[in-house]
């Protein structure tokens, strides 16, 4: 009886697992064909190299060439890569939210805003190269306000998207610039030129990365200020784009033709310029870049970087470095004594005594007012830019002192003496070609300076 009855419950097991694996084939095709039309298209974001947004009358057109992107109308200049590329790569592999109708007459489509007598206000082209358009026609919002009504091409099926999807065929062109003034490094600035009120100058860096002017008397400018100058042009954003296409008189009515600011530098080969005029109701100065017709604002720090006098520009300081970090002075005198002081305590310095020396170590204690004056106190009126080594050598006749001061990730070394046919007192740097005039008292202080620290056997 048990058997009897199990074997048609068996059989209807079977005819059910026949009919479900019959059925699959037909399930997978359904679901697929509802993927299918549910995806807009099958194009390759990296393939396409065109694309234009029909926006109510206006054309927006973006052009891929040598591996960026270009805006070609209404504006045609560069085009901000990731900007254009997310944009693209968004309409590339968009899927729809639902098919609203099926093949859809062509009278219908007016209902949806999808064409039929009229085109849509909105559409969009996206081409791959030596291929067709795929167009997707953007219609109206639907009564619900949960998305947009679309339709790929010449396909009759209406579509329901995202309301952001519909959202990028109103993108305004202002949205794909670029709004970086340079894509340049500081490191890529070797030479500037600088016009305001206040200073007038070229200046390039030299390899150990010193800033001198240019011209039959160079002189050394402060390295830190020309760096802050370099690092805010490098990062300057533009605050906005004002107008394009701007005449001559446009340009003089924002005080562009005699600006405030002229900047003109030089950055892997290419020369380029920016000029500050006026300042808006926001507090940002109008600009102009290069050789652009096209009005701009930015940031009015890059001004303020570069509004110091001349004087204020010049290095005083011979060795501008951070003392604070020091491992060790080492002083060498002309006779051939060494003498080495190192950090102690509560901001003294000891001399590191000579083997064999049987003195009282209290004497090796340096205040650190004397090596303050001793390194920290340089101050140079004037310097000379030789063209040699070996000039440097003709030119500092004597040398009296040397002196070495050790980082834990540089050496830093300089030689003073003097001329014997002038009453002069310089300073050279060693590995620079730059010897500086330092003036008479500085350099009989430095001298006194530096002969406190000279080791005296108490014994002797």
């Amino acid at each position: 009886m048990r058997r009897r009855a199990i074997l048609p419950l068996l059989v209807v097991l079977l005819l059910a697992a026949i009919l479900f694996l019959w059925d699959l084939p037909h399930q997978n095709r359904q679901e697929q064909r509802e993927e299918t039309a549910l995806q807009l298209s099958k194009l390759d974001p990296e393939l396409v190299d065109t694309i234009r947004i029909h926006q109510a009358g206006a054309l927006l057109s973006l052009v891929r060439h040598q591996g960026h992107w270009w805006l070609r109308s209404p504006v045609d200049e560069r085009a901000d890569d990731k900007a254009s590329s997310g944009m693209i790569s968004a309409l590339c592999r968009a899927h729809a939210m639902k098919v609203v109708q099926s093949e859809v007459d062509t009278t219908a489509l007016e209902a949806y805003g999808l064409g039929g007598i009229r085109r849509p206000a909105y559409w969009i082209e996206l081409i791959e190269a030596g291929q067709k358009p795929q167009v997707y026609w953007i219609g109206r919002t639907n009564p619900s306000d949960e998305g947009s009504y679309l339709r790929v091409g010449g396909r009759r099926d209406v579509l329901l998207v995202r309301k952001e999807l519909a959202q990028l065929a109103r993108t305004s062109f202002e949205a794909l610039r670029i709004y970086d003034l340079f894509d340049y490094t500081i490191e890529d600035i070797p030479q500037i030129e600088l016009h305001t009120d206040r200073a007038s100058f070229e200046a390039r860096r030299n390899d150990a990365g010193l800033w001198f002017t240019m011209g039959e008397h160079p002189r050394q400018l402060k390295r830190r200020d020309l760096y802050a100058l370099i690092y805010d042009l490098v990062h300057t954003r533009i605050s906005r784009y004002v107008a394009d296409d701007v005449s001559d008189s446009v340009f003089y009515s924002y005080g562009l033709s005699q600006p405030v600011m002229d900047l003109r530098f030089l950055a892997k080969g290419d020369s380029h310029r920016v000029r500050l005029g006026n300042v808006d109701e926001r507090g940002v100065n109008y600009a102009r870049r290069d050789e652009e017709r096209t009005l701009i604002t930015i940031s009015s720090k890059l001004l303020e970087s570069g509004d110091k006098s001349y004087e204020e520009l010049l290095e005083t300081n011979p060795v501008p470095l951070n003392y604070t970090r020091l491992d060790s002075i080492r002083v060498i005198w002309k006779t051939g004594e060494k003498v080495t002081a190192i950090p102690g305590y509560r901001r003294e310095w000891r001399l590191r005594p000579p083997e064999g020396f049987k003195g009282d170590k209290e004497s090796l204690l340096v205040p650190a007012q004397n090596l303050r004056y001793g390194v920290e106190e340089l101050k140079s009126d004037s310097h000379v830019l030789l063209s040699s080594p070996d000039q440097v050598h003709k030119f500092l006749q004597v040398v009296k002192v040397r002196c070495e001061l050790y980082w834990p990730d540089k050496t830093v070394a300089y030689d003073i003496g003097w001329r014997k046919d002038e009453e002069q007192n310089w300073l050279h740097i060693i590995g620079d070609e730059t010897v500086y005039r330092i003036p008479r008292d500085l350099f009989f202080r430095l001298r006194g300076a530096l002969l406190s620290v000279k080791l005296i056997d108490p014994d002797s």
